[in-house]
């Protein structure tokens, strides 16, 4: 339903199948650092990496680090010299994000991101936005 209706504003959607063992919440399973890179849990497609990332540089995780919000991320963009930001755990809980991101010149703004995590919610869950209704 969500692709019938998606593509009608114009959007692509692809349809993938990941590990539920890993999680069953996809912002722990794909987390967008910047233009064409990205994090992932290792290993978690189902029929194999989907065509549509085979162009991305990819950071793979450790599910260690993953369960700790590794790929949930917020990309922050890039700062005064173009060099890409993004917030996500701190290098205590998430060193392989950590160092493969520093690698590609992109700064991680580390939280601590343990007990959000526990609730299967970190950085990008925590600054999602929330629209209400001002009944005042």
């Amino acid at each position: 339903i969500f692709k019938r209706v998606m593509e009608r504003f114009g959007y692509n959607v692809h349809v993938v199948r990941y590990n539920a063992d890993i999680t069953y919440h996809m912002d722990y399973i794909y987390g967008v650092v910047a233009p064409k890179l990205i994090a992932l849990p290792i290993n978690p497609w189902l029929d194999g990496l989907p065509e549509v990332l085979k162009e991305h540089d990819i950071v793979e995780l450790p599910l260690e680090e993953v369960g700790v919000g590794g790929c949930n991320l917020v990309s922050l963009g890039p700062d005064d010299n173009g060099n890409y930001r993004v917030m996500g755990p701190n290098e205590k809980l998430a060193p392989t994000l950590h160092s493969e991101l520093a690698k590609r010149n992109v700064r991680v703004i580390g939280i601590d991101t343990k007990i959000p995590a526990e609730l299967m919610g970190a950085a990008r869950c925590a600054t999602l936005v929330t629209l209400r209704e001002d009944s005042v």
